[in-house]
């Protein structure tokens, strides 16, 4: 899991990118 981030503006980013990597092969 990557590190816990603060900045709003990478929220989504990272939220997104936590997905993808859920659903790897998807």
């Amino acid at each position: 899991m990557k590190k816990v981030i603060n900045n709003n503006e990478n929220v989504i980013p990272e939220m997104i990118d936590g997905i993808v990597d859920a659903f790897g092969d998807f």
